[in-house]
């Protein structure tokens, strides 16, 4: 193995050893430079961090970089990784491709008020069409079962709407009435929440949230009062590592 193979591949296993909460501008250089250096390696490394590393930003570039890439075969193991991610995470691998810009507050020295900076992100770069058409293929998967779209709207709505609307992509009837125009169906889980915003005691919150499997996430935002019946219902929802996490407030 020549020296400076070594080396590159030396900075992608030490970066992979730091988490850039986040920040996927400064991890992305190193990325780009071994995917381009040494693209059969970095293919292999990406697929085996997928299913065995710890690090989201991480497992998201190495799926920007793979579909980003002209070498063969790269674009098909990053769109197959890619349809394995949750919502919201599809949309941080969209945003981080197309770019996105934000307006935040900033403090400065001797201004009493903040000052408002437009911070930018991502690559600003024009998906791939093949992006695009995997992502369609994600919505759509999701809409024919509409159990499962109402679960990935419950935890990620903003990430859903973002999709349909930056590749745009047609919704659905009941994409359209769930995202766009506040509508859900009677009998999905979407209106269960609403019911739920509107109970106006704990014994009825508590019915919805078990009749209607609501996330405990999801539930416990709306819920106003964590009475006995509340909570009783909430732990039933939680998962292993949620209930740990609360262990502390229960």
């Amino acid at each position: 193995m020549a020296d400076n193979e070594q080396d590159v591949r030396l900075a992608i296993l030490n970066t992979l050893l730091t988490t850039p909460h986040r920040q996927l501008d400064s991890a992305w250089p190193i990325h780009q430079e071994m995917c381009q250096s040494d693209p059969r390696f970095y293919v292999r490394l990406g697929a085996w961090y997928f299913d065995e590393g710890d690090v989201r930003d991480h497992k998201e570039l190495f799926i920007i970089n793979l579909i980003l890439s002209d070498f063969e075969g790269h674009r098909e193991v990053g769109l197959a990784l890619l349809r394995q991610l949750p919502p919201y995470q599809v949309a941080r691998v969209v945003d981080f491709i197309k770019g996105k810009r934000q307006t935040i507050k900033v403090k400065v020295k001797d201004n009493k008020e903040p000052v408002e900076k437009i911070e930018k992100f991502g690559l600003f770069r024009n998906p791939p069409r093949s992006l695009r058409t995997e992502v369609m293929r994600y919505l759509k998967e999701r809409e024919a079962e509409p159990e499962w779209f109402d679960g990935c709207v419950l935890v990620a709505r903003k990430a859903m709407k973002r999709l349909y609307a930056v590749l745009h992509v047609p919704p659905g009837e009941r994409a359209q009435k769930v995202l766009f125009e506040e509508a859900p169906p009677a009998d999905s889980r979407l209106a269960a929440l609403k019911a739920l915003a509107r109970a106006g005691n704990p014994e009825e919150q508590a019915r919805v949230i078990r009749e209607n499997a609501l996330p405990y996430r999801v539930a416990a935002t709306v819920v106003t009062s964590m009475t006995p019946p509340v909570l009783a219902a909430l732990i039933d929802r939680m998962t292993p590592q949620e209930l740990i996490n609360t262990l502390g407030a229960l």
